[in-house]
């Protein structure tokens, strides 16, 4: 079993292949990518390369999924990536060329990986789907609604001395803007004024059609006694009370009628 404490691509450069002559696949790569620790380095290879390495005295065994591969410690050097016990085939020659670079070698992509142990579904592919699955999945460093109001102005005096939002750059100028942002910790919004928006993405009911924002404050008490005293009665939504699920919250309604719902989780 291979070794995680070794360097992975050092063992495989020991081989001096040529770029353009192989790639790596299986396990590998997913360690190449951090996902998990490789119990050896499968290679693809080219047919003059796998014949080389098998004259070199490398011996040639059948795996356990049909294909016919030289086995030597750690290493698993194929010439096909076609497996007997599935559907799934791809021409090495493909796999090579599309083979994404890490430390200057070339490994299988990840997509292709996931392609194949999709089709096999092996249980020990299966961890393997989820780790390959999640890190495609794109990842965004955060939220930021956009907020379609009527009347900007009044949009901007709410949540800037109701709320305590700060304001950003106002656009496209300050004399005559129709967006801007508003921050408030790690949260930020932004606001656009109804008619400035083409036509075309303007729905009906957009703008406080349902829309309702979470946000976590260190005492809901507080932050409820210090926004009731600036807001009129019929703009609280909700009153302040603790829910079942373990929040304490309240719920407020913007002049565009969004929600704001503002909670503590409870100890």
């Amino acid at each position: 079993m291979y070794n995680a404490a070794v360097d992975i691509f050092k063992l495989i450069n020991d081989l001096n292949l040529k770029r353009g002559t192989y790639t790596i696949t299986g396990g590998a790569v997913l360690q190449a990518y951090g996902l998990r620790d490789a119990n050896d380095i499968d290679i693809l290879v080219l047919p003059k390369v796998y014949r080389e390495f098998r004259l070199s005295g490398w011996p040639e065994q059948e795996t356990a999924t049909g294909r016919i591969v030289l086995v030597k410690g750690i290493y698993e050097m194929g010439r096909d990536w076609n497996f007997p016990m599935c559907s799934f085939t791809a021409k090495v020659t493909d796999l090579i060329k599309s083979s994404d670079i890490i430390n200057s070698i070339p490994f299988v992509s990840l997509e292709e990986v996931l392609r194949w142990k999709k089709s096999l579904k092996r249980r020990k592919d299966l961890l393997d789907i989820k780790l390959i699955s999640d890190y495609l999945m794109p990842k965004p460093l955060g939220i930021e609604p956009l907020l379609y109001v009527t009347n900007l102005d009044k949009a901007i005096a709410f949540y800037t001395e109701v709320l305590g939002f700060k304001l950003g750059d106002l656009s496209p100028n300050s004399e005559n803007p129709t967006y801007t942002s508003i921050f408030a910790g790690d949260s930020k919004m932004v606001l656009a004024l109804k008619r400035a928006v083409k036509k075309k993405f303007i729905r009906n009911g957009l703008g406080g059609s349902g829309a309702q924002f979470f946000l976590p404050v260190k005492n809901v008490d507080d932050s409820y006694v210090k926004i009731k005293r600036k807001i009129k009665v019929e703009n609280i939504v909700d009153d302040i009370r603790n829910k079942h699920r373990g929040y304490r919250e309240f719920t407020i309604s913007d002049p565009d009628a969004y929600l704001l719902t503002f909670y503590t989780i409870l100890p």
